[in-house]
């Protein structure tokens, strides 16, 4: 199996590097990115961030148009996920859990009206979601949780 992306594929990391160069502070330091002081200064830095890659096409490049993807496919994505982590991942980390978990989901498993309507906003950082897990005797241990939804005709009933 051959893993080496395409000329095509190397022009779009050329293309998107240079993006970065002029997108990114003057004086920006991969080496020596920022610590943010509060959550509310790296969460916005993360929507600025974001907003600026979905302006220019370079967000979700692997999904579809029609939901504010790019159309591409995963190995355009890995190619913009590739250089960020390179070069300005701590402008990205505010939105992990939102890219890695809610965005699949929500395309996976979301109504067509879940996901015209959450999608673009999410993937141009108005939208940041995060995920929440605690019961009394795991705390946020997830593999302890004995929280069971069990299904009574059309409605489940939640207990643990």
């Amino acid at each position: 199996m051959d893993f080496t992306f395409t000329p095509e594929q190397e022009e779009l990391r050329k293309e998107f590097t240079e993006w970065l160069k002029k997108t990114l502070p003057a004086d920006w330091d991969p080496a020596n990115q920022p610590k943010f002081e509060t959550v509310e200064e790296m969460k916005t830095a993360y929507q600025d961030f974001q907003k600026k890659l979905f302006d220019a096409g370079y967000a979700a490049m692997h999904y579809p148009k029609e939901y504010g993807g790019g159309g591409k496919t995963v190995n355009e994505e890995l190619i913009i996920l590739q250089t960020i982590s390179n070069t300005c991942y701590s402008l990205k980390a505010a939105g992990t859990i939102t890219h890695a978990m809610a965005v699949p989901v929500i395309y996976e498993c979301g109504s067509e009206e879940q996901k015209k309507e959450l999608l673009p906003k999410t993937l141009d950082g108005t939208y940041n979601w995060c995920q929440g897990f605690s019961e009394p005797d795991a705390g946020s241990d997830v593999a302890n949780i004995s929280t069971l939804a069990i299904k009574e005709g059309d409605h489940y009933v939640v207990n643990g």
